[in-house]
């Protein structure tokens, strides 16, 4: 009889949605983006002033596991257990968790965006719940809410 292995992979979804405390405005959104800041090119003379303001304004980045996508995917391999029952069922398939990223770090709000088996998803939850804080998303230099997913392939091989 064959040995059954199990195998999780954990792809960390890019996606990040960022709350902001007041209304949304082209400003605002536009702070929220994670791509470089490029200030226009002007003919005329520019203002030392008004260049570091922009540069402070634009001290932001989403949310993020402490050590980064590596130490996150090492923390759900060794936290996330392939569930007797899936593999005696043969579940498999990606299970995939949102969750908010507070402005202290820490993770609220679970909610199960693809699943694989309620067993499979609540196995994620609960690794989700047992997670050091995480380092918050900046708007500005200001400590944010926003929204994070983690991904996990529950899959069996022979």
């Amino acid at each position: 009889m064959n040995v059954l292995k199990q195998a999780l992979i954990i792809v960390l979804a890019t996606g990040f949605s960022f709350l902001l405390a007041g209304p949304v405005s082209a400003q605002s959104v536009a702070m929220s983006s994670a791509a470089p800041a490029i200030l226009p090119l002007n003919a005329g003379n520019i203002d030392i002033d008004e260049v570091a303001l922009s540069a402070r304004e634009l001290e932001s980045y989403g949310a993020g596991y402490p050590g980064g996508a590596e130490q996150l995917e090492t923390f759900l391999r060794s936290n996330v257990v392939y569930p007797e029952l899936a593999k005696e069922n043969n579940f498999e398939g990606t299970t995939i968790v949102r969750f908010k990223v507070l402005e202290d770090g820490s993770l609220s709000e679970y909610s199960v965006q693809q699943s694989t088996h309620e067993i499979c998803d609540q196995e994620v939850i609960a690794a989700l719940r047992d997670m050091k804080k995480w380092v918050p998303a900046k708007i500005r230099g200001k400590n944010v809410a926003t929204w994070c997913s983690v991904a996990v392939n529950f899959k069996m091989t022979f």
